[in-house]
């Protein structure tokens, strides 16, 4: 894919791509017919069932997704499309049916402005400017600020009046928070300053400026706006937002109930906030639902009006009822496989109907996003309906939870391993049980689980050894050449935390260590799923010196830090080297987006892999540890034997 060519041509920007996509005029126009010609040449897309997805863009305004169906001409395929008159630019991508296969010009979107004429429309840079930077993850587009940076400054000089506008200022915001420009943050905080300083402000421009001061990262300004709000306008839409969020702190889950109940009238004067609504009563649902209350449960999800907030409460509801394990003693197995099959109806019936979706996404998108959510509904009723012995609907939706997942979810595979076994016999899971070693997707009960029907059916404990050490042995070569290609180099970022108990950790102190670093909180499911293996992980170096384990907690929502880690860790029995990230400064400063995140430090202090959640697997996790350790102990070996 060729990259596109930016050429600034006096007062406007024409965008160049590779000749596989050819729009008819070349200067589009709002309200005028585009023809657009795609081929896909040697790209991901040859081959597929290709269709486009084509985003107007309004200065101000989400971005509107449309699928735009392409058929087959003699050289390419060709498509037409009509933007709204009072569109200022579009962005489009090429996709196959469910967009899982997707060209978007290496990730920065085919972009084109509108025109009047040769000449680029107004606002039309500004748009594109917001789209890349502001809308780039509703786009799934990569974020590009020095580009918009660009836009904006030529926007500025084709259309000077577009200087006060809020929009345009918020861009410009978070363009100045990326690059850390004193000029621009000068510019927009002059105007933050001006607009609040201003006699009789209207509440909804306060709350722009307060957005604005978020974007550009400015906390303190950010909460002084928030503060002149509340001031000003105590009855207005922020003071009614805190009033509502003050409903969670009440103790008393029934008190608390009642005020969410009583909210409902005061909730008719915000239309625009009554999403916010159905997240209060699936909460409260979802608290009746986990205690085993179903009356009081039915009692606030028949008020939910979003079917996804109300499927995802049952499914939240109906994956505690299970004991969210397959081990594990269900506290109503019953109750939990009908909430549960209402949640799937619910994720059905959304697919078709799409009353949720939100207008920048794509109709593949969003049904994709559907066929996901059920696949994970699917999982949590395959297990109700184990427990409670319906051994077919078990596998039927579980084969669906494996096969939208391509099998890469270790708990997935081994609930599924067990159902195939207990619906169609021992014969029949073996073939699969193979793959999955063979392949290094097996984690520890798939294995007990070969291990067992092996040892029934063919009564030879040696075979078992050799045909498992065997495929363990390809999976494992297959893992570290893996893991040898994503190696990187990243220079040391150091810290000073504090454990539980308040001793001081200073990463330096860990130079001539291997170092494992494991960003973490206590509500994090997938980081407490992952703590079983990673146990494991500390158990086998916990006699090597040369090797430390650091596990980062932060990001927690709770007043007492320490006191909170500290009962966790009890009341699991980890014993974990827990240090407190309690200003987020260190996850911060590590450029983590999610977690659970694990980095792996060379005896350098050289950052030099990165993993991002936990798949399931246990028996993989620990030997990709094990895989990294070894290969950086190596490094090490070798370099001191060098001449």
């Amino acid at each position: 894919m060729k990259k596109l060519l930016l050429f600034v041509l006096s007062m406007f920007s024409i965008t160049i791509y590779a000749q596989e996509l050819k729009l008819t005029p070349e200067n589009p126009i709002a309200g005028k017919a585009i023809s657009m010609s795609y081929d896909a040449m040697d790209g991901d897309l040859k081959g597929h069932n290709t269709q486009a997805v084509v985003y107007e863009l309004q200065l101000g305004n989400d971005p509107i997704a449309h699928d735009i169906k392409l058929t087959k001409g003699s050289s390419a395929l060709k498509g037409t499309f009509t933007p709204q008159a009072n569109t200022d630019a579009l962005v489009i991508k090429f996709t196959n049916f469910d967009e899982t296969v997707v060209d978007a010009n290496d990730k920065l979107g085919y972009i084109y402005m509108m025109h009047n004429g040769n000449t680029v429309a107004k606002e039309s840079r500004a748009a594109v400017a917001e789209a890349i930077t502001l809308h780039r993850r509703k786009i799934v587009i990569d974020a590009q600020i020095e580009t918009a940076q660009s836009y904006l400054m030529d926007e500025m000089k084709a259309n000077p009046s577009i200087a006060s506008n809020s929009d345009f200022i918020a861009v410009k915001a978070i363009v100045a928070g990326n690059t850390q420009d004193d000029g621009l943050m000068t510019e927009v905080k002059s105007h933050i300053n001006k607009l609040t300083a201003t006699a009789g402000v209207s509440e909804e421009a306060l709350e722009e400026v307060a957005l604005i001061s978020m974007y550009m990262g400015d906390r303190e300004l950010n909460a002084n706006i928030n503060a002149q709000i509340l001031n000003d306008y105590p009855e207005g839409t922020k003071a009614f937002d805190a009033k509502m969020e003050a409903l969670a702190d009440i103790k008393d889950a029934d008190e608390r109930g009642q005020a969410v109940l009583d909210a409902e009238k005061e909730f008719e004067a915000y239309p625009d906030m009554r999403i916010n609504y159905d997240y209060m009563l699936s909460s409260m649902a979802s608290h009746y639902g986990r205690n085993n209350n179903e009356e009081k449960m039915n009692m606030f999800a028949s008020k939910i009006n979003s079917p996804t907030v109300l499927a995802s409460m049952y499914n939240e509801v109906a994956w505690t009822l299970s004991g969210e394990s397959i081990d594990a003693e269900p506290i109503n197995a019953d109750f939990g496989a009908r909430i549960s099959k209402k949640g799937l109806d619910l994720i059905s019936k959304e697919k078709e109907m799409m009353t949720q979706k939100p207008v920048y996404q794509s109709e593949a998108r969003y049904t994709n996003n559907m066929k996901f959510n059920y696949a994970m509904y699917a999982d949590t009723y395959g297990l109700l309906a184990h427990q409670i012995g319906k051994s077919d609907e078990a596998l039927k939706y579980q084969t669906i939870a494996v096969e939208a997942n391509e099998y890469q979810d270790g708990d997935m595979n081994t609930r599924y391993a067990t159902y195939l076994e207990n619906a169609k016999g021992a014969a029949e899971v073996m073939p699969f049980l193979e793959k999955m070693i063979g392949e290094g997707k097996a984690g520890t009960g798939m294995k007990s689980q070969y291990e067992r029907i092996f040892k029934e059916t063919m009564s030879v404990d040696m075979a078992y050894d050799k045909v498992v050490a065997m495929l363990e042995k390809e999976a494992r070569a297959k893992h570290k050449d893996e893991i040898k290609e994503s190696l990187f180099h990243e220079a040391p970022k150091e810290f000073s935390l504090k454990t539980m108990e308040g001793e001081e950790v200073d990463l330096d102190d860990m130079k001539g260590k291997v170092v494992i670093l494991d960003f973490w909180a206590t509500w994090c499911g997938p980081c407490k799923a992952a703590f079983p293996g990673m146990q494991m992980a500390v158990d086998k170096y916990a006699d090597d010196p040369n090797v430390e384990f650091l596990f980062i907690d932060t990001w927690e929502r709770v007043e007492d830090k320490e006191a909170n880690a500290i009962a966790f860790m009890e009341s699991k029995g980890y014993n974990f080297n827990v240090i407190m990230d309690n200003d987020n400064s260190v996850v911060k400063n590590y450029g983590i987006t999610g977690i659970p995140t694990k980095f792996i430090l060379d005896q350098a202090g050289n950052i030099r892999f990165k993993s991002v959640g936990f798949d399931g697997n246990d028996a993989k996790l620990v030997d990709e540890i094990s895989i990294v350790i070894e290969l950086l102990m190596s490094e090490k070996d070798s370099a001191s034997v060098q001449p």
